[in-house]
């Protein structure tokens, strides 16, 4: 047994009690470092982001993505899924969207009861938009 395994014996004995349990005032370990470097990175992101005016391009990305009918059908999903859920939110249960629209006609006495539903959005006709 060398110095340092001695020293390392010796320590490791003051720190724990007769039954191998810490003692009071004994300092912990570091902890679980994941959320601080998370927390850095993000500030970081952050601060990128607002410096270069970043998250208009992204989001204008995005809708560009949504509205491109040359785009694959699975990507402009995947678009309008992240715009919808960062927007307004993952919905807390199913959503009916043909009974909505019904009762958004039905609601609004819209002339053409065959009015689509973007061209309901397009006329600016959205739920608390009366």
């Amino acid at each position: 047994m060398g110095d340092s395994d001695q020293i390392e014996q010796s320590e490791s004995q003051t720190l724990r009690d007769d039954r191998g349990r810490f003692v009071k005032g004994t300092r912990g370990g570091p902890g679980n470092t994941t959320p601080k470097k998370v927390a850095r990175l993000r500030s970081k992101l952050i601060e990128f982001v607002e410096e270069h005016d970043a998250l208009n391009h992204i989001v204008s990305q995005l809708i560009q993505i949504v509205i491109d009918p040359n785009e694959h059908p699975l990507s402009r999903i995947k678009a309008a899924e992240v715009v919808l859920s960062y927007t307004l939110g993952k919905p807390t249960e199913g959503l009916d969207v043909i009974a909505e629209v019904e009762a958004l006609h039905a609601r609004l006495s819209l002339d053409s009861p065959t009015m689509s539903f973007s061209q309901t959005v397009r006329r600016g006709f959205l739920a608390g938009d009366e």
